[in-house]
């Protein structure tokens, strides 16, 4: 049996782990765009403020590891573009050599996870290099490395979920003046009013300037670099602006195959099969079931994507 994966970080890993643990003889590759593979991303603010200065703790295990000890095949920098169904072949591209070929299947596993959300900001540029998202082991070294500099004063942070206030957190314990920027209401909208009241009085009292229903529309520049962010309620100065404000299933290469879609993320059913037969998916780019509330809602976390890919 040969078994493509799509994807290398927690769902893909850990199915191909599994996969392997049950089938010796089962030929598996796995297909990761990036240059990691098995890392735990809900580990970097701490990374980033000191708590663990050592970026290896972030990393389950290496590549290599996987090679040597379960020989799986998997190739880094490989993104795959597009999948034919019918033929049960995908298409990839290598990222470093920018070769094209095609690679066929028995079972496909998709695990493409997601990308981080980037807001309509007047003014805000690919190229400006203080605006940071958090999401991968490089992005974490590049903030870690921005914020060391003893010049970095003021840190805006746009959103308030899970990794905003992490980060919040770590920029005020590295002496930050920070500036948290909230579209709603309240904080940490997954959780219930109470508990984000604890929080928002935790921050009050840590002196971080909390500016809920407010959102950025523009970004001021200076050399490259923001210098300002604008909302309809005032201006901050900003040496570096984070932007934590979600993430959106990586599902854009599965246009126009027959793999349904719940809202861009890709639909299961408790065994994680998709709607295609010998097709599974499972992590940020899935929807995982809710078991109070009966149904699929999108939670990407990499609990429930570890967990998905054992299931698979």
């Amino acid at each position: 049996m040969k078994v493509i994966i799509i994807g290398g970080v927690a769902a893909g890993m850990s199915a191909a782990s599994k996969i392997r643990r049950s089938d010796e003889n089962a030929i598996i590759t796995v297909y990761e765009k990036g240059v990691e593979t098995s890392y735990g991303a809900c580990g970097l603010p701490y990374y980033i403020s000191g708590a663990n200065d050592d970026v290896d703790l972030l990393r389950i295990r290496k590549p290599q590891e996987f090679r040597d000890k379960q020989n799986i095949d998997i190739k880094l920098l490989h993104e795959v573009v597009s999948v034919n169904t019918e033929l049960k072949q995908v298409e990839v591209t290598n990222l470093s050599t920018g070769e094209k070929f095609t690679d066929n299947y028995d079972k496909l596993v998709i695990s493409s996870g997601a990308s981080p959300i980037i807001p309509p900001i007047e003014g805000l540029e690919p190229n400006l290099n203080n605006v940071f998202t958090v999401k991968t082991i490089e992005d974490g070294q590049a903030i870690k490395s921005y914020l060391s500099n003893g010049n970095i004063h003021n840190v805006v942070i746009a959103g308030a979920g899970y990794i905003g206030l992490e980060m919040v957190e770590a920029c005020h314990d590295l002496k930050k003046q920070v500036t948290l920027i909230e579209l709603q209401d309240k904080l940490l909208t997954s959780v219930d009013d109470e508990i984000g009241s604890l929080i928002k009085q935790e921050l009050y009292e840590n002196n971080i300037n909390v500016r809920l229903k407010e959102k950025i529309v523009k970004v001021n520049t200076n050399l490259g670099k923001v210098v300002s962010v604008e909302t309809p309620n005032g201006v901050y100065e900003a040496d570096a602006l984070i932007l934590a404000t979600g993430v959106k299933p990586n599902t854009k290469f599965l246009e126009g195959t027959d793999i349904e879609l719940d809202r861009g993320a890709i639909a299961i059913n408790d065994k994680m099969e998709t709607s295609v037969k010998d097709i599974y998916a499972g992590g940020d780019c899935a929807v995982v079931y809710h078991k109070i509330l009966k149904s699929n809602k999108y939670i990407p976390l990499g609990t429930y994507a570890n967990k998905q890919g054992k299931l698979i």
